[in-house]
């Protein structure tokens, strides 16, 4: 267990061996059971239907071919431009959420477009993270990745104010991980944001100020 401050606590642990952990909501983005291995690496499918997971909101990131394998209330959408033809969208599933979906429309990470580039072959955007936190959390909450990866999750929660657990099982990506949510802790912040005046998060005004507002979709039933 590597603590960085008070506020973010990480793991370089195979997360079946530590689940659960007290939280106020859990964004993953588990290994897929159809993802490719052209990417030197051999992925280690976990059942994510047979993690302990805290009963919190939970947005978990879903492209594979396999049918989502647990109960969820809503699915949003990452709607990304610069994909390839057959990647331009990706599921993100709603648990123990409202039934209100949405898109987000952010561009792809790759080295040729976005500076925070690193070499893990499904990193996500800062900015998609941020606006998934910055609308479902409140300042000082706690937000749990358990498939950490380069850390993309955490450096977006202390970003906003909100505490860190990080668990990652690969030491190379969990050494990444650490440098890049070390440097985002020690950047001093030009804002804090506030809640809204929803009581979840930011109000849609605030949202949009900060460009952390995603188009809402009709229920999913």
């Amino acid at each position: 267990m590597l603590k960085l401050g008070d506020d973010v606590t990480l793991y370089n642990r195979d997360c079946r061996e530590i689940l659960p952990l007290q939280c106020n909501v859990v964004i993953i983005d588990p290994p897929y059971p159809d993802f490719n291995n052209d990417h030197g690496k051999k992925w280690d499918y976990v059942e994510i239907e047979n993690l302990t997971l805290p009963e919190v909101r939970q947005f978990i990131f879903w492209p594979a071919l396999r049918e989502f394998p647990l109960g969820y209330t809503a699915v949003h959408i990452w709607h990304k431009p610069n994909g390839q033809s057959n990647e331009h969208y990706e599921r993100i599933f709603e648990r123990y959420g409202n039934k209100v979906c949405r898109v987000y429309r952010i561009p792809i990470i790759n080295y040729q477009t976005l500076p925070e580039w690193t070499p893990h072959p499904t990193q996500k955007p800062l900015r998609l993270l941020k606006q998934i936190i910055a609308q479902y959390t409140q300042p000082g909450d706690i937000v749990l990745d358990c498939f950490m990866g380069s850390g993309t999750t955490g450096v977006a929660a202390v970003k906003l104010g909100r505490k860190f657990i990080g668990i990652e099982i690969d030491a190379g990506y969990f050494e990444i991980a650490n440098r890049r949510i070390s440097e985002a802790l020690a950047q001093s912040p030009l804002f804090r944001l506030t809640p809204g005046s929803s009581g979840r998060g930011l109000g849609e005004s605030e949202a949009e100020q900060f460009d952390l507002l995603a188009a809402p979709l009709n229920p999913v039933s």
